[in-house]
């Protein structure tokens, strides 16, 4: 009878025992399954509340704002450069007709023109106005008279000295008492008449022989007559 008591109270303990024990499973399996869930939970949150923030890229930099406006500079005056110094230069050399008479023999020397009183033909050095109608002769320009003489062939002659070395030749003129070496003339001033002086031009109309040089070289008068002329 005691034996059986002590079976039932052993059987009533392990039964107890394997109670608790299977209770003791399932609460720390429950235990584990929450556990389990909560971590899924915190490390696992769902697609639509997942929110992923990248670190700012180890290349990117802060927009520069605009640059500040230079402080203005006052301007730099300009230079003032002096003017060269105007010289009045001289104006070119230039004559007028000594004669109103018509030209009636040009100037020429690379074409040989015919001589009437030397009967040949030859060059001619001067310019010959007529004096049918005129015989007043008048100073090409401005200048000095520096010779006054009678040529062996020219007849009658005045010579004229202006500037840059010009000198006007004037021959065959039928007197030389108006002028004297070494008197000033202005352009235009009467100095003499044309005539018949010149041997070598004898035949030909009474007229000027008139010639012009520079630096003691003939050129041709009509080179530098007034646009006037």
């Amino acid at each position: 009878m005691k034996q059986k008591k002590k079976q039932k109270k052993k059987i009533s303990l392990l039964q107890k025992t394997s109670y608790i024990g299977v209770l003791t499973f399932v609460i720390a399996g429950l235990i584990s399954l929450l556990s389990i869930r909560y971590t899924s939970r915190v490390i696992l949150p769902s697609e639509n509340s997942l929110t992923v923030t990248l670190p700012p890229s180890p290349t990117s930099y802060p927009v520069a704002s605009a640059m500040p406006p230079e402080p203005s500079k006052e301007p730099t005056p300009p230079v003032l450069q002096e003017a060269a110094p105007v010289f009045n230069q001289p104006e070119p050399f230039q004559i007028v007709r000594p004669s109103d008479g018509d030209i009636i023999k040009p100037f020429s020397t690379d074409t040989l023109l015919y001589s009437k009183t030397m009967s040949d033909w030859r060059t001619h050095t001067g310019i010959d106005f007529s004096a049918v109608v005129t015989k007043n002769v008048v100073a090409a320009a401005d200048g000095t008279v520096e010779n006054v003489y009678a040529d062996p062939l020219m007849g009658y002659t005045i010579v004229i000295l202006h500037q840059d070395d010009f000198r006007s030749i004037y021959q065959n003129l039928s007197s030389i008492d108006s002028v004297s070496a070494g008197d000033t003339v202005v352009q235009g001033q009467a100095i003499a008449e044309a005539g018949s002086s010149a041997s070598a031009e004898l035949l030909d109309v009474p007229h000027l022989h008139f010639a012009l040089t520079q630096n003691n070289e003939l050129v041709n008068p009509l080179d530098y007559f007034a646009t006037d002329n």
